[in-house]
């Protein structure tokens, strides 16, 4: 479950300069360790701690070198990596040079049952003064379909 509470801030800046916004605000984020993905691994295969670390370690090592070199790298059901590089817009041909690539960056491009998953995760937000107060459950797939809020607003823990 992903847990959301409602922050305030002041506008400094357009037409709504000076006025309060609320917004959803993520708590906290869990994280998985790299101990409990060895594990996992372990437990699921009949690999030793020793060869996960290694394996690990060794995929690591390629999907660096393999990025540095400009390369994609297709990580199976998970998805890809791949460096992309930012341009700037310029006015003319003769500007378009080095100083108008910005920095590069690494993207993820998850595969479908990656962005499902993405789909069916619980959320809530946590707001006693919501019009509509009580708990919602997001349809599979469309989170926060039913809150009126992008992203599943409307969610009560």
């Amino acid at each position: 479950m992903i847990h959301f509470e409602v922050k305030s801030k002041k506008l400094n800046l357009g037409k709504r300069k000076g006025q309060t916004v609320f917004y959803a605000k993520r708590k906290h984020y869990d994280r998985v360790s790299l101990k409990e993905v060895e594990n996992e691994i372990v437990y699921s295969t009949s690999l030793t701690h020793a060869d996960v670390r290694a394996a690990i370690s060794a995929l690591s090592r390629f999907v660096l070198r393999a990025l540095e070199e400009g390369r994609a790298v297709d990580l199976g059901e998970l998805g890809s990596l791949r460096v992309t590089v930012p341009v700037r817009m310029v006015d003319k041909e003769e500007d378009v040079t080095l100083h108008s690539l910005r920095h590069p960056v690494v993207r993820f491009a998850p595969k479908a049952d990656m962005r499902r998953s993405a789909q069916r995760v619980s959320i809530g937000v946590h707001n006693p003064k919501a019009k509509d107060a009580k708990p919602k459950t997001p349809q599979p797939g469309k989170p926060g379909a039913d809150s009126g809020q992008p992203g599943g607003g409307g969610v009560g823990i």
